[in-house]
């Protein structure tokens, strides 16, 4: 795996040749006192990153949705995009967590898991990535949108597929163990890497330029101008705080990688999933509008909403009462009509087929 978390034994580690054993995640066992305090500043900062990111991606999703001008067919990649970075942030940190105060850091088969989301959380940015810069460069409005939802599931299937082949196959680059027969299947593993990396990555840069200088020519100062800085901002943060662990991807296939490379890249190319969403609110006004509204939304007014009234506002000011109105369904009205009607504080009134009675309490 792309350096921490769960990492194979340490004598496993010595007859692999290609196996390489972050230890971010792993605990020392000579000092039990500080073995425990360092496994809790590790927690404590996985649980933290881990919400932020969760609650980033879930702001850009919402986003996309409620704000008017990004209701655009070409977001929709960028909330498929959204969806694969929630893999990292909503569940394999938590994965991480989990294995940390479980004392099971260096489980192999949650080192294959958390690998696996890794690969299709790289694969569904790339090719989602991909199509929305040739969604730009094309400029075609007119694509329908059983047209994108197709490129979209396109994306997914294409990255699960490559995930679920490096472990059913025994495909490298993997670090979670050595990859056997990588030296005999390294054709295959060149045709899959510049499928679905080297070419989206080559499609997305063509086209983002492209977009660009003609948007600049037509309508430099317009939503479109800034939408396109803001993706072509956090596409090249996605380059640049991916490639270290990819290039090691690459040299890890042919030859052992030092662990402590592996975790620098590992947890650079993990942090990229908790900070794009931020990204997009510092470059695009619309998207920081929306974040503000929806945390205010989500940890402001939600405790207002639920709050109780006081004593005193229940009884009213001089012990008079508040009037308080009850709207009874008359199929399930518990209460019969042969209830006194000359009751002073029941009042009846007959609305199309409902009755609606208003109790003065």
């Amino acid at each position: 795996r792309e350096g921490g978390g769960v990492l194979p034994d340490n004598d496993a580690m010595a007859t692999s040749s290609n196996a390489s054993v972050p230890t971010w995640t792993s605990v020392r066992d000579d000092d039990p006192a500080a073995a425990g305090q360092s496994a809790a500043v590790r927690l404590t900062l996985l649980s933290c990153v881990s919400a932020g990111g969760s609650l980033g991606g879930v702001f850009v999703i919402s986003a996309v949705i409620v704000m008017e001008p990004l209701c655009t067919r070409s977001n929709a990649f960028l909330v498929s995009s959204a969806l694969a970075h929630l893999l990292v942030s909503a569940l394999l940190l938590p994965s991480t967590c989990v294995a940390i105060l479980a004392g099971v850091t260096r489980d192999p088969g949650l080192c294959h898991f958390q690998w696996a989301l890794v690969v299709v959380c790289l694969l569904t940015t790339l090719l989602s990535y991909a199509f929305l810069a040739a969604h730009h460069c094309l400029a075609t409005p007119r694509c329908s949108r059983w047209g994108v939802l197709a490129a979209a599931l396109f994306s997914w299937a294409a990255a699960v597929t490559v995930a679920l082949g490096q472990r059913t196959l025994g495909l490298g680059p993997n670090f979670c163990c050595a990859s056997p027969g990588g030296e005999t299947r390294l054709p295959l593993q060149l045709s899959v890497s510049v499928a679905f990396v080297l070419v989206p990555v080559l499609v997305t840069l063509v086209c983002f330029a492209v977009a660009v200088v003609r948007t600049r020519r037509h309508d430099p100062d317009g939503g479109t101008m800034v939408m396109l800085k803001s993706h072509v901002i956090v596409y090249v943060l996605t380059l640049v705080m991916w490639a270290p662990g990819v290039a090691l991807a690459a040299v890890s296939v042919s030859r052992p990688v030092p662990s402590h490379l592996v975790d620098v890249a590992w947890w650079l190319a993990l942090s990229h999933s908790c900070l794009y969403s931020y990204v997009y609110a510092a470059t695009h006004r619309t998207f920081r509008v929306a974040f503000n509204k929806l945390f205010f939304y989500c940890c402001c007014k939600s405790h207002v909403t639920f709050s109780r009234p006081s004593r005193e506002q229940r009884i009213g000011a001089q012990g008079t009462g508040v009037g308080l109105r009850v709207h009874i369904i008359p199929a399930m009205n518990i209460y019969s009509a042969k209830k006194d009607s000359s009751q002073s504080a029941v009042k009846h009134s007959v609305h199309g087929k409902g009755l609606h009675s208003s109790y003065d309490l």
